[in-house]
């Protein structure tokens, strides 16, 4: 199988966007989809299988599961790691909350929420406030 191939198949079967998995390793889409699409530095795989957590080598006698034989445990703790990442995004959340609530809220997060509240859709449109610069 093409690396090319490898590298789409992984990224699918994490359930990440090219967007996403170009965040996770440090470039924009555009290179997730030339890699995609063949043109892949060998310099790019290190970076790829700690994102996408899988040999992408594909040659055998390589540690590590390749992706032709994911099994569900790989499945899983690819999940498992999403699940993590968002579970500390909302305690990080709530730890906001609750000093925002102890009144320990900066400028900027108080005009952010009249930001919210005067553009709740966040379409910017006229009216919004989205062209105002600072609380």
């Amino acid at each position: 199988m093409e690396l090319s191939t490898r590298i789409r198949r992984a990224r699918e079967a994490a359930g990440l966007t090219q967007a996403q998995l170009a965040e996770r390793v440090g470039k924009d889409a555009r290179t997730v989809r030339n890699w995609e699409n063949g043109r892949v530095p060998r310099s790019a795989l290190g970076a790829l299988e700690r994102a996408l957590h899988v040999d992408l080598s594909g040659e055998p006698g390589d540690s590590g599961p390749s992706l032709e034989d994911a099994s569900d445990a790989q499945v899983l703790a690819n999940l498992a790691n999403r699940l993590a990442e968002r579970d500390q995004t909302i305690r990080d959340l709530r730890e906001e909350l609750a000093r925002e609530r102890e009144g320990d809220t900066s400028a900027s997060v108080r005009w952010a929420a009249r930001q919210r509240r005067r553009d709740p859709d966040g379409l910017g449109g006229p009216g919004s406030g989205a062209d105002v610069d600072g609380p």
